[in-house]
């Protein structure tokens, strides 16, 4: 049966059917222009002709289009430079992952150097602290003796007079502070060979006290501690000694009549002192890292440390460059307010550069702690009778 595609369907006229075959009029070119001409797109021999090519797919890219490929799905690209992995630390190093825990960084010492690597620099801290008790003494005596006034570090019959008893209480006053400062730059060639064994590990051949005050190049304070060491010398005695002077001339505390009042204001003078002294021993013990670690004092630039030794940047800078430029620290995202009304969600921790304010008080529970162990024990064994005392 002959069916004529040329007329009309009368129940779909305005339907006009496909050709079949390829027009006689129109040019053949190619398969590509036969595949688009053509309304189906299941048969399998235009399928092919459509999607494939007769070159390798990788091949055809143009540096630009692989460049993009790359990009875009995640690829290797060979031609960009790859980041350095981080060096490993060196085996005499501390690999602390919080440097603020004072447990980890016992415990790491403990593991790598033994019982010795937790004591480090004992012996140098024991004769440091005598001779700069002694020092202080002597050089508070001979400025009182210059100033023909009392001396305010001399002791009769075990009781040491106080700075509130002398007739001139604030020139007494300058007299225990220049005498800590004076002591304090007399011995800052011991304080940094102190540092240095602390710092440097208990396998070190070179780790004799002597053997290092000889080594020293000068025994004078370095000129760029004399700032951190002159600060850190005065906040211990101007504070032990401006207490009992507050308490007693402005404040009408004794330590005979009230006792408990005194004790618990000098808990919180020595409290206050120990958060006043640990920034400016942390930046102290930066400068001696700095200049121990300068050509002057190493030349044979040897000098190995337990920890990696920071940039010392002045007594501001320092301090700045440790709150705002060093490591990380997590605080809580700002979190936008309208008005009064404070948004109900959760806080979230982002990370920061910088250590933060706490960078600057490390170790300050050691401290806390201490004095609260030696006030408790004060207070439990009843000695609360005599001055200082509870």
């Amino acid at each position: 049966m002959s069916t004529s595609r040329e007329g009309p369907n009368p129940l779909r006229p305005y339907y006009v059917p496909p050709s079949i075959g390829i027009p006689q009029e129109l040019p053949i070119t190619n398969s590509g222009t036969h595949g688009v001409e053509l309304p189906s797109d299941d048969s399998d021999a235009d399928e092919t002709a459509y999607f494939t090519s007769a070159a390798p797919h990788a091949e055809s890219l143009s540096p630009s289009r692989r460049r993009y490929s790359s990009e875009g799905s995640g690829w290797e690209d060979r031609s960009i430079p790859k980041a350095a992995p981080p060096k490993p630390k060196p085996a005499h190093q501390l690999v602390l992952r919080r440097s603020d825990s004072i447990m980890e960084v016992i415990s790491q010492e403990w593991s790598k150097e033994g019982a010795w690597g937790v004591w480090k620099g004992s012996n140098a801290t024991f004769i440091y602290g005598f001779l700069l008790k002694t020092v202080e003494t002597w050089s508070s005596s001979m400025i009182s003796a210059v100033l023909n006034i009392p001396d305010p570090g001399l002791a009769i019959l075990g009781a040491q007079i106080d700075v509130a008893a002398s007739p001139s209480p604030w020139t007494s006053l300058g007299v225990a502070i220049a005498a800590a400062a004076t002591a304090g730059l007399i011995l800052a060639p011991l304080d940094l060979v102190r540092t240095k064994l602390i710092l440097t590990p208990t396998s070190d051949p070179k780790r004799s006290l002597t053997h290092n005050l000889n080594t020293l190049p000068s025994y004078m304070c370095p000129p760029l501690l004399l700032i951190p060491t002159i600060l850190h010398s005065i906040i211990k005695p101007t504070i032990s000694h401006c207490t009992p002077l507050l308490l007693r001339t402005r404040l009408a505390i004794d330590p005979i009549l009230t006792p408990t009042s005194y004790s618990t204001f000098t808990f919180l003078a020595q409290t206050l002192e120990i958060f006043i002294c640990l920034p400016i021993e942390t930046v102290l013990r930066r400068g001696q890292a700095a200049v121990l670690s300068s050509p002057q004092y190493n030349e044979a630039q040897d000098l190995k440390t337990v920890v990696e030794i920071g940039p010392y940047n002045g007594v501001v800078g320092t301090m700045w460059s440790i709150v705002r430029e060093e490591g990380e620290s997590s605080g809580p995202e700002p979190i936008p307010s309208v008005g009064t009304i404070k948004p109900l969600r959760k806080v979230k921790k982002v990370q920061k550069k910088g250590q933060g304010i706490e960078g600057l008080w490390r170790g300050w529970r050691v401290g806390v702690w201490g004095l609260v162990g030696m006030y408790g024990s004060k207070a439990m064994s009843g000695a609360g009778s005599t001055e200082g005392e509870f």
